[in-house]
């Protein structure tokens, strides 16, 4: 992947025919300063990006890099993901474990965790004036359902994962149903079809995520990690540690959520 690296002015240039857009992009510079660095990609097959690297000091980000294209909703799309830092939101920093069940864990709730972000920003990147197909998200691009049955029999075969195939496909089924209740493009219908011939109680897991979804409790910062990690123990998948971010003289340090 090229990238090259670029100004918050030029940023703010490209977002000038729309003042809102750049009041978001302010909000985000004033708040994490020098550590928040942005690129553009000179490819479009590319999706833009946000990483959160740590410093060597475990309880301490290095810098914030925003990967992006030079379209206005791209970018707005990334800044949107760093103001929810910025409001308080926390993050899933930790080390990827090791072990493939631990793994697969691990990726399912920084999947979630991406998807719901976009659940809580949506109607904010919508006010700016642009539609919903400009959102773009990995779950627009649907999974196949076929390809995904055939790796969910691998995983029932492999005595290690086995536990948590439930989790792995309610976790699957949930991102659809987001995207379903986002107005974006999604096989909700098709993964609860086969979900049910291979898990009993799927039909009580996607009424529990229905639920859980619509009570919002996601959307509130100091809500979020406790009703998340009640989210993924509930479908089948482990909870997880959550950090916060607070900048203090020109640092960024990483606060353990309770």
């Amino acid at each position: 992947m090229t990238t090259s690296s670029v100004s918050w002015q030029r940023i703010r240039d490209i977002l000038s025919p729309n003042p809102p857009t750049i009041a978001i992009l302010d909000r985000i510079t004033r708040h994490f300063g020098s550590r928040l660095e942005f690129y553009f990609q000179e490819s479009t097959k590319q999706e833009s990006s946000v990483r959160f690297r740590r410093a060597s000091a475990q309880d301490e980000l290095e810098r914030i890099i925003v990967t992006i294209h030079t379209q206005p909703p791209a970018i707005i799309h990334e800044c949107l993901h760093v103001k929810l830092a910025a409001d308080g939101f926390p993050l899933l920093l930790g080390k990827k474990p090791t072990g493939p069940k631990a793994q697969f864990e691990f990726d399912s709730a920084r999947s979630l965790e991406n998807v719901l972000s976009h659940a809580v920003f949506l109607d904010q990147f919508l006010s700016f004036g642009f539609g919903r197909f400009d959102f773009a998200t990995d779950v627009q691009k649907s999974e196949n359902l076929p390809e995904f049955e055939k790796m969910i029999d691998g995983v029932l075969q492999n005595g290690l994962l086995t536990p948590i195939a439930r989790g792995l496909w309610n976790r699957i089924y949930f991102e659809q149903l987001i995207a379903d209740r986002m107005g974006m493009p999604n096989k909700r219908n098709g993964f609860l079809s086969l979900g049910r011939k291979r898990f009993p109680g799927m039909d009580a897991d996607a009424d529990w995520l229905s639920t859980w979804f619509d009570r919002g409790d996601f959307r509130n910062a100091v809500l979020f990690p406790s009703a998340v990690n009640q989210m993924l123990e509930r479908i089948g998948l482990a909870s997880v540690k959550w950090s916060r971010i607070e900048p203090v003289a020109g640092r960024l340090l990483l606060v353990d959520v309770p």
